[in-house]
C-alpha cells in the first residue's frame, strides 16, 4: 500500500480500514526498530502500540511532503529511546529467544535476521535488514542513519559481499 494523500485524509477521518492497512504494513518494521533501540521483546511490543496511537493523535500534524514512512520510524524510534531512558529494569532479550517467539512462517525470516547479526557489524547489519527486509531505498536508510548514501552504499555492498563469503 503507497500512502499518499487519500490515504492521510483517510487516517485523518480516523478510518479504520486504512489503519488496519498501514498496522499490517508496518509492524513488523515498527517492531524490529522498537526491539533494536531496546533490547526488550516486551517493550518493543508495547512501542509498537504506543507507535500507531501517536500516529493516529499526531496525524493531523504530519507534513504531507514529507515522507510517511520515515515519519513513522521517527516516532517508533524517538518512543524507544524515551522508554530505555525512564526505565529501571534492563532485562535483555536474546536473540534466539525472538525465533522461538515468532510464528513458524517467520521463523525463517529470523534465522536470515540472525544470521546477518551475527556475522556483520551492528551498522552492516541494520543496513542490509532495512534493505532487505524492509525493503528501504539507500536515500532512507541514510536519512535513518544520518550518514550520506555514498557511505550507506559502500558499507551494503561490502556487507553484502561479506555475507557471501560468510555463507
Amino acid at each position: 500500500m503507497i500512502v499518499n494523500r487519500k490515504t492521510i485524509e483517510k487516517l485523518k477521518e480516523r478510518d479504520e480500514e486504512t489503519f488496519e492497512l498501514i498496522y499490517e504494513q508496518y509492524y513488523k518494521l515498527i517492531y524490529y526498530i522498537a526491539l533494536n533501540v531496546t533490547k526488550d521483546k516486551e517493550m518493543a511490543s508495547e512501542i509498537v502500540q504506543d507507535t500507531f496511537m501517536k500516529m493516529l493523535t499526531s496525524i493531523d500534524t504530519y507534513d504531507e511532503g514529507g515522507k510517511f514512512k520515515p515519519w513513522l520510524c521517527t516516532i517508533a524510534r524517538n518512543l524507544a529511546i524515551n522508554k530505555i531512558t525512564r526505565r529501571k529494569d534492563k532485562n535483555v532479550v536474546y536473540d534466539e529467544e525472538i525465533v522461538y517467539s515468532t510464528k513458524h512462517s517467520e521463523s525463517k525470516l529470523m534465522d536470515y535476521i540472525l544470521t546477518i547479526k551475527g556475522t556483520l557489524t551492528s551498522d552492516d547489519a541494520n543496513i542490509v535488514i532495512l534493505k532487505l527486509v524492509y525493503n528501504y531505498r539507500f536515500r532512507e536508510i541514510a536519512d535513518e542513519m544520518g550518514w550520506s548514501i555514498g557511505l550507506v552504499q559502500a558499507h551494503y555492498y561490502q556487507a553484502i559481499k561479506t555475507l557471501k563469503q560468510a555463507i
